[in-house]
């Protein structure tokens, strides 16, 4: 089970390394720059977990660096995850019309 999640750990943080294109444009400390970081790994492990029975990772991934792109130029950064997350996964929705529905998780 840890090499899974290593595997997956790894995977979430070249997604998001290819998402930052440039460094954060605020003079924010790095303590911030980390929890966002960590804000942004959680939200894009949300998605690969909901649709990866019926998207690549890879796909779901690249479509959650898109959103996160989106937003770099905002000057709040604190809800780019949150906005990344509900961005990417509408346009993941729309990516598997007529695949089943992703499965529901349970407790």
């Amino acid at each position: 089970m840890t090499i899974v999640k290593e595997a997956q750990s790894s995977r979430v943080s070249a997604a998001l390394d290819r998402a930052e294109a440039r460094p954060v444009a605020l003079d924010l400390p790095l303590e911030h720059d980390e929890r966002l970081r960590r804000a942004l790994e959680s939200e894009v492990e949300k998605l690969v977990d909901e649709f990866g029975a019926v998207l690549p990772p890879s796909v779901v991934e690249s479509e959650f660096a898109v959103c996160v792109r989106s937003f770099e130029s905002a000057r709040i950064r604190i809800y780019v995850p949150v906005l990344s997350y509900r961005n990417a996964r509408q346009a993941l929705r729309q990516r598997a019309i007529g695949t089943p529905d992703p499965p529901k998780r349970t407790g």
